[in-house]
């Protein structure tokens, strides 16, 4: 099998500092499905 050290080397020169923007909404819903299934756990309700 071939190494792909030369290959993972240029990606993570490229694109090692690289933070995508992400809209705020998209993480409030991500925080709120979190809490929710938090909630469904504590009140011992599968989602």
């Amino acid at each position: 099998m071939k190494s792909n050290r030369p290959f993972d080397e240029h990606i993570k020169e490229q694109f090692g500092n690289y933070a995508p923007d992400v809209h705020p909404r998209i993480w409030e819903n991500i925080i709120a499905e979190k809490d929710k299934k938090k909630a469904c756990r504590f009140l011992g309700i599968d989602v």
